[in-house]
């Protein structure tokens, strides 16, 4: 479990890397994605794609926050912030 990383960038080619050398495949051929998941808290994230978490398909990434914005379960879109809280809990990130 990763807490806290400097360059997110360089997390995300770390995890590309991982993928494409336990499967053999070449980094430069694989597309990936990040969607937003509807999941506040990581457990429920992980009770939900438990079985992609076990076949190494998916990573997620959760203890983001915005500021500055805040993000509607509903449209799925970043809207302006709520002034009374300055840093606003992002939803879990599935990348794959």
């Amino acid at each position: 479990m990763i807490t806290a990383f400097f360059d997110p960038r360089q997390f995300y080619i770390a995890k590309t890397q991982e993928y494409a050398r336990i499967n053999g495949l070449n980094v430069r051929n694989l597309k990936s994605r990040i969607l937003v998941t509807q999941f506040l808290h990581l457990d429920q994230a992980i009770e939900h794609f438990s079985a992609q978490i076990k076949e190494g398909e998916i990573t997620l990434l959760h203890g983001l926050y915005l500021e500055g914005a805040d993000w509607d379960p509903q449209t799925q879109m970043l809207v302006e912030q709520n002034h009374y809280r300055m840093h606003n809990r992002f939803p879990v990130l599935e990348l794959t």
